[in-house]
């Protein structure tokens, strides 16, 4: 049986069924309403908020390892490796000290689609300049994930490392979501080309774009901007808290 470090656990505990399912077998989800959705093969096995329940057998749980433990008889160890492939990632056989401490905000990225075209339609539909689209996509900054075609939006941190990814679902649902593991401290963002004091702040990375296609549509070069994206960080039980995140963003990436 393989050793898996306890934080890369807690990331697989985190991955909801429905997501599972969205993944692996998005035939298998029938939509009932709002949040609410059953499975093809059991009507009676419901998933809403994160958590399901198979009614007619008294069992249910909080995550897909649940599910594949108590539906599909799976061994803990086996439902944790299935379920991380989810957002591709792999399970270590062995790990040293350091390793499990530099480990510790393991981001689980989401996997990415062959293609991009449902995710820039999307965009575009969004009033998204399809130049500014191309440009991302070409940075690795968006791109469409896997089995959901939802859009990714990717910060990285100064080395080059991804350290963020948020989705959002590119058809009618309101469906968005932090990947597991995400630093809102490396949340999406657009680097000006030109040295530049100014900092545009948006909460979301679709308003960061549509200001970016409100330059361009001016004839402004909007490469020439700071442009970042907040990712939703505002709460106003959390105020203190969240300026001190929002003061990490901006010190990152001004230096």
């Amino acid at each position: 049986m393989p050793y898996i470090q306890p934080n890369i656990i807690q990331e697989a505990k985190k991955i909801d069924l429905l997501s599972y399912l969205q993944y692996y077998e998005p035939n298998e989800l029938v939509h009932i309403s709002g949040n609410n959705y059953c499975t093809r093969t059991h009507d009676s096995l419901k998933i809403s908020n994160g958590l399901w329940n198979w009614f007619s057998k008294g069992i249910g749980g909080k995550n897909a390892i649940d599910y594949l433990i108590k539906v599909h008889n799976y061994t803990f160890t086996d439902a944790v490796e299935k379920v991380l492939k989810v957002k591709n990632i792999a399970i270590p056989v062995s790990v040293s000290k350091s390793e499990i401490k530099s480990n510790k905000h393991t981001i689980i990225i989401p996997k990415k689609a062959s293609s991009f075209a449902i995710a820039k339609d999307y965009l575009k539909n969004r009033g998204i300049a399809e130049e500014i689209i191309d440009e991302c996509y070409k940075n690795n900054l968006i791109y469409q994930e896997y089995g959901t075609n939802n859009v990714v939006f990717v910060g990285y941190n100064n080395a080059g490392n991804i350290k963020y990814a948020g989705t959002r679902a590119t058809n009618e649902t309101r469906y968005m979501r932090d990947a597991t593991g995400s630093d809102k401290t490396y949340s999406f963002r657009l680097i000006s080309n030109t040295n530049n004091n100014t900092i545009h702040v948006f909460e979301s990375s679709i308003d960061l774009l549509s200001y970016a296609t409100l330059l361009y549509n001016k004839d402004i070069n909007y490469k020439n901007e700071n442009l970042i994206a907040l990712a939703g960080v505002y709460q106003p039980s959390k105020i203190i808290e969240n300026r001190f995140i929002i003061l990490k963003i901006l010190l990152k990436l001004i230096y």
